[in-house]
């Protein structure tokens, strides 16, 4: 535990005791926090959600856009796709640079639009 001392000027505690009288009051202007499941449906599909799984074959920049092919999703220890292959183009990568050939999760919402968004990445490729 910290033992460091904090200050605050005048007007910021002010206003922090302001906050914390309005929210003990329950007199809140805007929406209250909700908490509620996403729905998914893998592949592109339809639902409000979209996760998929899947490999990049080309080293992948971050900010940049790349091409998905879709893991077939058989058995786990396998690494079998779609014939023909699922192709998910022009997924948006706003994380990090991935390796060519890493693993990687891509999602989308459909009410924010269409989409597909790097979610997770393999940390190392296996040679």
């Amino acid at each position: 535990m910290s033992t460091a001392r904090v200050d605050f000027t005048r007007a910021a505690a002010e206003r922090i005791a302001s906050v914390v009288r309005v929210v003990e009051r329950g007199q809140r202007d805007g929406a209250p926090l909700s908490f509620r499941r996403i729905e998914t449906s893998g592949g592109g599909g339809g639902g409000t959600g979209t996760l998929v799984l899947g490999r990049v074959t080309a080293a992948w920049s971050k900010n940049t856009l790349a091409s998905v092919v879709q893991y077939d999703s058989g058995s786990p220890l396998s690494e079998e796709f779609a014939t023909p292959p699922v192709i998910h183009e022009d997924v948006v990568n706003k994380l990090a640079d991935v390796e060519a050939g890493a693993w990687v999760l891509i999602g989308g919402i459909k009410s924010v639009n269409n989409n597909l968004y790097l979610v997770s990445a393999e940390c190392e490729v296996p040679e």
